[in-house]
C-alpha cells in the first residue's frame, strides 16, 4: 500500500466516523426512528387544550377549549399524522413545557395570558425564518414546524366543531341552492362548510 492509499483510507475511515459520529446526534436531537408514544401526548393534553384557547380565546363565541379542540388535536396527530410529524408536535409541546417551567416556573396551563401569547410568539419567531428556501428545506428534511402544525389543527379542529361551525360560523343546515361567490353584509360571519 503506498502512501496515497493510506491518506485515501485514513480520510474515508474519518469520513464514515463523522457520519455516524452526525447520525447519533441527528437521532438524539430530532429522535429520527424514535418510536411515538400516543399516552405521552395524552398526558399533555392540558397544556394543547391551553395552547388551541390562546389561539383562539373565548369572546362573544366559544373559545377552542369549549369545541374541545385539544381532543381533536390529539385525534389527529396520534391516528392520522406520519412518525416524524407525531415525534415533531410531542418535541414542541415538551418544548413549550420546559420553557415555560425555566422561565415562569409554572406550567404553561398556569401562566397568564400576556405570558401565553409571548410564549406562542417566540416558537413562531424561531420556527420560520425570513429566507422561504429555508424554510423548505427545513420542511423537507426535519417535517413542519410544531407552532405551524399546532394553528392549522386548532382552526380545522374549530371551526369543524359543533360549537365553531355554530356559534362562531354562519351556519345554514339545509342549504337550498349553492352560490359559489356571493358577498358578505357588513358584520356577517363567514360561512362554515
Amino acid at each position: 500500500m503506498n502512501l496515497m492509499d493510506r491518506r485515501r483510507a485514513i480520510r474515508l475511515i474519518a469520513g464514515i466516523g463523522l457520519m455516524g459520529v452526525l447520525l447519533f446526534w441527528l437521532q438524539r436531537k430530532f429522535g429520527f426512528g424514535s418510536k411515538f408514544d400516543a399516552s405521552e401526548l395524552r398526558r399533555y393534553k392540558q397544556t394543547i387544550d391551553h395552547l388551541a384557547e390562546t389561539i383562539i380565546p373565548e369572546t362573544e363565541t366559544p373559545g377552542a377549549m369549549r369545541a374541545q379542540v385539544g381532543d381533536f388535536i390529539i385525534r389527529m396527530i396520534s391516528d392520522c399524522s406520519s412518525p416524524k410529524v407525531q415525534y415533531n408536535f410531542l418535541r414542541g409541546v415538551k418544548q413549550v413545557e420546559d420553557h415555560c417551567q425555566r422561565k415562569y416556573g409554572r406550567h404553561y396551563a398556569q401562566c397568564t395570558a400576556d405570558d401565553r401569547i409571548s410564549v406562542l410568539e417566540r416558537f413562531e419567531r424561531n420556527a420560520v425564518s425570513r429566507f422561504a428556501i429555508l424554510n423548505k428545506v427545513n420542511n423537507k428534511i426535519f417535517g413542519t414546524p410544531f407552532i405551524v402544525q399546532l394553528k392549522a389543527l386548532t382552526v380545522e379542529g374549530y371551526c369543524t366543531s359543533e360549537l365553531g361551525a355554530t356559534k362562531a360560523l354562519a351556519y345554514d343546515p339545509i342549504p337550498v341552492h349553492y352560490l359559489g361567490c356571493m358577498p358578505l353584509a357588513p358584520g356577517q360571519k363567514t360561512w362554515a362548510i
